[in-house]
């Protein structure tokens, strides 16, 4: 049991980023194209914290939350900074898993001129810290839920005897596992995040794209203006019944959709120019999870979500431009 109760404890990955922008690089389609034995000029290389576990602890800490991170790191110098920077921002590290002889993991991030990336990512440290964790973690308000590897899974399956309230935006290695695997913990999820392509993915279900007026959805009118967008009712009907209570839905630029039994909400994305996209999706996590804990409504938490992912997107480091309580409320 923690000596302190937290508003709010992360579960998920920590890292190193180290992020390398290249105005130089071309793309084609969805896919970064690179001239095999070329130089590539960098014109910037950036390096923070980061994991879901890590951006997501942060950001609810300037929303005023007192929050705890569960993770593993290395026992090498990048351990030494990632735990000198999560402290620096406020965040409880007294749990994080320093395994011995072991590197901490690391992501390089390419950036191209348009905001969009690629992440070549190594995760070198042991991933198994569930259930006994999930233990040190009772008594406080909330648990956010990030990727888990499988040897960290069965802390999904030990949340039905924690009472706050449970927040889980899934992964790769969730998606993999396949939706019945999971029958037993929709139940016990109050806000279920994800972005398209992981819903499609995890519920075999491919969305059709329709006109924005052909939404039926309560319109929260601000940022980009759109007009197609996935008609995601089946998708997220599909974690409904599965007993999820609230399924938001993000999709970039085209903005995010939130479900429940009874509403269904759209809000558009921020209006910010992408420098990097890399941990505006935690950032939404942030915003919409942290206006619950703060008692607000769910357009409110849709609004406070889009406007946290705004602030992200200024800049490289998936932290730096996560907004304040003071702030997230006057631009809201």
């Amino acid at each position: 049991m923690p000596k302190q109760k937290f508003d709010i404890c992360t579960f998920g990955s920590i890292t190193l980023d180290l992020f390398l922008e290249a105005n130089e690089i071309t793309s084609k389609g969805e896919y970064i194209m690179l001239p095999i034995g070329d130089k590539i000029k960098l014109d910037g290389v950036h390096k923070f914290v980061g994991g879901g576990a890590a951006n997501c602890g942060v950001g609810f800490v300037k929303l005023g939350l007192s929050t705890a991170a569960f993770g593993v790191i290395g026992d090498d110098e990048e351990a030494v900074f990632i735990a000198k920077d999560l402290k620096k921002n406020g965040l409880n590290t007294d749990f994080l898993i320093r395994e011995k002889n072991e590197s901490s993991s690391f992501s390089i991030i390419l950036t191209g001129k348009n905001g969009r990336r690629t992440v070549f990512h190594h995760r070198s440290t042991n991933q198994d810290f569930g259930a006994d964790s999930l233990k040190k973690a009772m008594g406080s308000r909330a648990i956010y839920i990030g990727h888990l590897y499988h040897g960290a899974e069965d802390l999904l399956f030990a949340i039905s005897g924690f009472n706050g309230l449970v927040a889980w935006n899934p992964g790769k290695t969730q998606f993999e596992s396949g939706f019945n695997k999971f029958s037993k913990v929709f139940p016990r999820i109050d806000v279920l995040i994800l972005n398209v392509e992981e819903a499609e993915s995890f519920t075999g279900i491919e969305a059709p794209r329709i006109d924005l007026k052909d939404l039926t959805a309560k319109k929260i009118v601000n940022g980009f203006p759109v007009k197609e967008v996935a008609d995601l009712r089946t998708v997220a009907q599909k974690f409904l019944d599965a007993g999820v209570k609230r399924v938001v839905i993000t999709d970039g630029e085209k903005g995010t959709q939130c479900f429940d039994q009874d509403e269904h909400f759209f809000v558009r994305a921020s209006d910010q120019v992408p420098v990097s996209t890399l941990g505006a999706g935690d950032a939404f996590s942030v915003g919409f999870v942290g206006a619950i804990l703060h008692g607000q409504d769910t357009v409110t938490a849709m609004k406070w979500g889009a406007a946290s992912s705004g602030g992200v997107l200024r800049g490289f480091g998936a932290q730096n431009g996560q907004l304040t309580l003071e702030e997230i409320e006057r631009v809201s």
